[in-house]
């Protein structure tokens, strides 16, 4: 055994047996088929670690937009598997899980926004992450405000339309990505709350057990295949259905 408590075992003339000692995790993280995994060390320094082959299989479908059950269905893996192997790199500190980058979605800033004020290794890595290639990297005061423009009410979309940070050369999805993974902002997600004992419109029928609350739009639309826009119009229409945000 090597000093990363790794070791290679010949098994026979055609097959090597890897093994490795790993610290116990104290806490196991609940993988959901709506979670988006997104690299959070070099992708590079990842891919040349000698995974197992299923984890090998699915790291080309980890971009930080593919949600597990569409990296499943990319890779060609069960899902259960595929919640395996990202549980594995949550544990050695690869990745990090985010939510499902759409247009429609809000978001608000956090405290921890400030932090790109006063530190500064925080604020390059930032403008690093976030410019478009080829442009100039914008004012990190402008990116601070864009960052606190976030809130209730505002869509992405709208936020777009009313600031163009692509004027300053930001990728606004590589924005909303960096914000999610250094807690500088965070996701208001919708819940759908049923208040009879049945929804009145008929595509929602099959999905009653999901329409108490506890699940986001995120979750159901996952699991039933529509849209968010299509979740949106049923909902919207049935009188019977309340939205609740956190």
């Amino acid at each position: 055994m090597n000093t990363d408590f790794d070791c290679i075992g010949l098994a026979d003339e055609a097959n090597t047996i890897h093994l490795k000692v790993i610290p116990e995790s104290l806490e196991t993280v609940i993988v959901r088929d709506q979670d988006v995994p997104i690299f959070c060390i070099d992708r590079a320094e990842i891919e040349s670690t000698p995974w197992d082959l299923t984890i090998k299989q699915i790291l080309p479908c980890i971009d930080g937009f593919n949600h597990v059950l569409m990296i499943a269905c990319q890779a060609e893996v069960d899902v259960s598997l595929v919640q395996l192997c990202i549980q594995h790199l949550l544990h050695y500190g690869a990745i990090k899980l985010i939510s499902v980058f759409q247009y429609s979605n809000v978001y608000m800033a956090t405290s921890s926004v400030s932090h790109l004020q006063g530190d500064r290794i925080l604020a390059n890595e930032c403008l690093r992450f976030i410019t478009k290639r080829g442009r100039p990297q914008p004012e990190i005061r402008e990116v601070f405000a864009l960052y606190c423009a976030l809130g209730p009410g505002v869509t992405v979309r709208d936020w777009c339309l009313r600031h163009e940070p692509q004027s300053l050369g930001i990728d606004e999805r590589l924005f909303i990505q960096f914000g999610l993974m250094k807690n500088l902002i965070v996701r208001l997600q919708k819940y759908p709350v049923l208040l009879s004992d049945e929804p009145s419109v008929d595509a929602l029928k099959q999905y009653r057990e999901l329409l108490t609350g506890k699940s986001s739009f995120d979750e159901i639309c996952c699991q039933s295949g529509l849209s968010h826009q299509q979740l949106d119009t049923f909902v919207e229409s049935d009188p019977h259905l309340v939205v609740c945000w956190k």
